[in-house]
């Protein structure tokens, strides 16, 4: 019986190996439509077995058909993992600016990633910081003001003038304390 991975045509001396990008688990086959597309995240380069030639390799993605195991490539924003049949997008929070990766970067202190597959980061706005990973930037709290990006944590905000009010989240003082009133550094209302 001609083996599985392979047909037999009539009058045939020897089994004849399914054709690069296909497969077959059947013994019996007698030609070559017989055989069947290599499953997704596999590839398949034509010999005499019963199963796919093995799986896809991480960075990269194999769709049915494929007869090697770097088919195509994960392209900058996005991940394949080992045996992937398609690319991933990398989620909001990472961002991934090269070619073949099996993963994403998080998103560094000072900068943030709002949305997925996302190839370069986006610096932290003044008046905000942004911790790792983040997907939007934070508001300095009230009490404080910031006039630069890529602030990294809440302690890079700078406390509010003595005289002066800040709400937080602003790039400068929000404004001069109530007449009646003092405000002492760090203030977040006006009175």
């Amino acid at each position: 019986v001609c083996p599985a991975g392979g047909y037999c045509e009539q009058g045939s001396k020897y089994p004849t190996r399914c054709p690069p990008g296909k497969f077959s688990t059947v013994a019996g086959q007698d030609e070559a439509s017989d055989c069947i597309a290599c499953t997704d995240g596999h590839y398949c380069i034509g010999t005499i077995t019963p199963s796919t030639s093995g799986q896809c390799t991480a960075g990269y993605y194999c769709n049915n058909n494929s007869t090697a195991p770097t088919q195509n490539v994960a392209t900058p924003g996005h991940y394949a993992t080992t045996g992937s049949g398609s690319q991933s997008n990398c989620a909001a929070g990472t961002y991934n600016p090269y070619y073949a990766q099996s993963s994403c970067t998080t998103c560094k202190a000072g900068y943030y990633c709002p949305s997925a597959a996302m190839t370069t980061m986006t610096p932290c706005p003044a008046g905000k910081y942004c911790t790792s990973g983040r997907t939007s930037p934070i508001n300095c709290p009230a009490g404080t003001y910031n006039e630069r990006i890529k602030v990294q944590a809440s302690s890079g905000c700078k406390q509010c003038r003595p005289g002066k009010y800040c709400t937080g989240g602003g790039t400068d003082v929000t404004g001069n304390c109530n007449a009646g009133y003092y405000c002492r550094q760090g203030s977040s209302t006006n009175t």
